[in-house]
């Protein structure tokens, strides 16, 4: 065991929260873990390179998954680096549903003709984190089937990131995970 986070009881029942609840419970506990997620993001081992991509993902509580993957994102910008934080979770409750909002349209969006390239990607505010969500909230189960195609995307913009954090949410179909697996330096 590498780290052990406390994750409030709210995120991990998280299914009954709103998208702004989740959003200030995910704030809580990056700060209450900023230590800990700091260590995850920026590599134990002083010198030692940083991991550049890493996927996050559990078998339930999707919103402590989200948490962490949001709290990893920031922990690996806190120093203006620049962070894409992909959202690939197929919950409702995810990462870019607090963030964003779950209708924002995803890589699956536009795989599928319903948005542009430029329509998809968002800046966090303050920081230099892009949130990229798989798919919008309407095509979120649709996300296992393009695992292949979502493991393109991430080795195609790479080289713009310094951090890549993957948020594979709860319950990840193996051929996801197979998928994007062999791109990460770490998996939590």
């Amino acid at each position: 065991i590498v780290a052990q986070l406390a994750v409030p009881a709210p995120l991990v029942a998280g299914a009954d929260l709103t998208a702004a609840e989740m959003a200030e419970r995910i704030d809580a506990f990056v700060a209450a873990s900023a230590s800990e997620l700091g260590d995850l993001a920026h590599g134990f081992e002083p010198g030692a390179p940083a991991p550049v991509v890493q996927l996050v993902f559990g078998t339930a509580a999707p919103a402590a998954i989200a948490a962490v993957a949001v709290g990893l994102a920031r922990a690996a910008a806190r120093d203006g680096a620049a962070t894409l934080l992909v959202d690939a979770g197929a919950s409702p409750v995810n990462a870019a549903a607090a963030l964003v909002g779950p209708e924002v349209p995803g890589l699956l969006d536009v795989e599928l003709g319903h948005a542009r390239p430029g329509e998809i990607g968002t800046r966090l505010d303050g920081s230099s984190i892009v949130l990229l969500p798989a798919a919008s909230a309407g095509l979120r189960h649709r996300i296992a089937g393009h695992g292949e195609r979502l493991a393109e995307t991430i080795e195609d913009v790479a080289d713009g990131f310094e951090h890549i954090v993957v948020d594979l949410g709860a319950a990840c179909p193996p051929a996801l995970f197979s998928a994007l697996a062999e791109l990460a330096d770490d998996v939590l």
